[in-house]
């Protein structure tokens, strides 16, 4: 019976399940912190205590790095960061993957009572992107960029703060995706 039980863990952990390593020195470049957000007039102190850094290999072959900051409810941060590298097998897989995360995130904003409002002149890159201001009952309160660059993905959703000033996003964020463009997980 145990080696049924073990047998039916592999195949699950083949046909959806990932495999999760360690972050490299290498990967981290890619993505955007909270630390670089402190010429734009973000510091905050004590804050890698809710740094997350992760490392996906999916069955497909998909390798994602990811950083997520998400402080606490009564941390008194009022800041989310969640940015994410992927590495698709194909273009195809790419251009799928761009679509759900543009679909996905879209919709779970607006279902969290935020309005996604579009901006196609504000910033684009690659072979195709998506930027989007995030709107709250107080007016602008996040971000959401999208991009693909052939079998490259990448994704930055950011609350609490929000770029409105071309030159500064473009400053911030075109270091990082050249990065990605020549980057080989």
């Amino acid at each position: 019976m145990k080696f049924i039980f073990v047998s039916l863990a592999i195949f699950l952990m083949l046909v959806c399940g990932c495999a999760k390593q360690s972050i490299r020195e290498e990967d981290k470049p890619l993505l955007l912190t909270v630390e670089e957000l402190a010429p734009y007039g973000l510091s905050l102190d004590n804050y890698r205590q809710y740094e997350v850094f992760r490392r996906n290999i999916y069955a497909d072959g998909a390798i994602e790095i990811e950083y997520e900051f998400d402080p606490p409810d009564d941390s008194g941060i009022n800041l989310y960061l969640s940015v994410a590298a992927s590495f698709e097998p194909t273009e195809g897989d790419a251009k799928l993957a761009y679509l759900t995360e543009r679909k996905g995130t879209t919709q779970g904003a607006k279902l969290g009572g935020v309005t996604v409002t579009e901006s196609k002149e504000f910033f684009t890159y690659g072979d195709e992107s998506f930027f989007a201001f995030l709107m709250g009952e107080k007016g602008p309160g996040g971000n959401l960029f999208i991009t693909r660059t052939g079998t490259k993905v990448y994704v930055v959703l950011m609350g609490g703060v929000y770029f409105d000033n071309q030159d500064d996003w473009a400053e911030l964020i075109t270091p990082k995706l050249q990065y990605l463009e020549s980057y080989n997980p």
